[in-house]
């Protein structure tokens, strides 16, 4: 799969190759980009797969806490923690947090900075 920072400035689209499978690609033209994958009809589990590896995105509880991890070094990149007003906080494993809410267009807004200092890349 080839990265998503070579098709800067190239048309991007959503594409649902096969309509009976919970399953999404990210394209640009017939380049598939980003694979992502629901596991099982009710689960919880969303499988992401990109040139650079591959991620498992799994809810949990009440809140819906989100823990993300890289599946093929088996180690939690991060976790999402959602409140009751909408505050999200977003924790890494090496104690680093930070947080903000979550507007009504699906986007997070008042982050502050954070120690991470190598971003994963997609």
């Amino acid at each position: 799969m080839k990265s998503i920072n070579e098709c800067i400035g190239q048309e991007l689209r959503w594409v649902h190759p096969h309509l009976r499978r919970r399953e999404y690609e990210l394209r640009a033209g017939d380049e598939v980009l980003v694979g992502v994958s629901y596991k099982g009809a009710l689960s919880s589990q969303v499988r992401a797969e990109t040139g650079a590896g591959l991620w498992l995105f799994e809810s949990k509880g009440l809140l819906q806490a989100i823990t993300i991890l890289a599946l093929e070094a088996h180690t939690e990149l991060a976790s999402v923690k959602r409140g009751m007003n909408g505050q999200v906080t977003l924790l890494f494993p090496m104690g680093a947090s930070t947080g903000g809410s979550l507007a009504a267009s699906g986007t997070m807004s008042g982050f502050g900075s954070t120690t991470r200092t190598r971003p994963y890349s997609i």
